[in-house]
């Protein structure tokens, strides 16, 4: 549980835009902007983002955790803060 006014590290890897949370169970990727929006639906305030880990050339299609893109996928970092 996160106090109000404790800080929150969200770093996922990136599924194609406009997919939401369809691809969490079989490539364990989530779009980016469907992340933000539910961390804001449940209480968090976005405050920053990096681009820190980045990988643009990752087609986002394949499963993150074994095989070919293991280390190499996309990831985005945000950073909230919680309301109250």
């Amino acid at each position: 549980m996160v106090k109000p006014g404790g800080m929150l590290l969200l770093v996922d890897h990136s599924a194609k835009p406009g997919t939401g949370s369809a691809e969490a169970g079989r490539l364990h990727r989530i779009d980016e902007e469907y992340a933000r929006s539910d961390f804001e639906k449940h209480g968090f305030r976005f405050v920053s983002k990096s681009d820190a880990v980045r990988r643009p050339d990752d087609p986002r299609d394949q499963i993150t955790y074994k095989g070919p893109m293991v280390g190499k996928t996309d990831r985005f970092v945000m950073v909230f803060r919680r309301s109250g």
